[in-house]
């Protein structure tokens, strides 16, 4: 169980947007076999692979901020010793926090008031906003093991 947990931390975002991915490619190219060798488009493909698209974005944010891959400026971190810069690595996590924290609020807010369908696929639109409410859920929870990292450890943590 707790091999199942810590691999579902390191590699949960991953793995669903590689499976997104995987669809993406399969959904258009059936979609281009479909117009070039039947003479007819399956109308719902562009549809699903711009909803997937959008939950690979969503997820991304949560990947790159466990992952500290995030945009940086690296030479104005530079220029403080490394008690200053830990204390700066701290205090952006916490305005990151609070940031997502307050979007994930609005996304919220917004995906429960949703009531429109899909022009083709016809499924709630609840289900696209969704996207938005689980990247920034999924980025405080990033954000959170980030604070939880820096305030542990003695030395710096290479994360912004």
């Amino acid at each position: 169980m707790k091999k199942c947990l810590k691999w579902l931390d390191r590699y949960a975002e991953i793995a669903v947007i590689a499976v997104a991915i995987i669809l993406i490619v399969i959904i258009m190219s059936a979609q281009v076999v479909m117009r070039r060798l039947v003479g007819s488009a399956l109308s719902w493909s562009e549809e699903l692979a711009r909803y997937l698209f959008i939950y690979i974005g969503f997820l991304s944010v949560s990947l790159t901020l466990r992952n500290g891959t995030a945009i940086r400026i690296d030479m104005v971190m530079n220029l403080f010793p490394k008690p200053v810069q830990k204390v700066v690595k701290i205090m952006v996590q916490v305005l990151l926090l609070v940031f997502f924290l307050f979007v994930t609020k609005v996304s919220f807010d917004i995906f429960e008031t949703m009531t429109q369908m899909s022009p083709t696929l016809m499924i709630s639109m609840k289900w696209v906003y969704l996207s938005a409410v689980i990247g920034f859920l999924l980025a405080v929870v990033r954000l959170i093991q980030n604070l939880w990292d820096l305030l542990r450890s003695k030395t710096e943590i290479d994360q912004s």
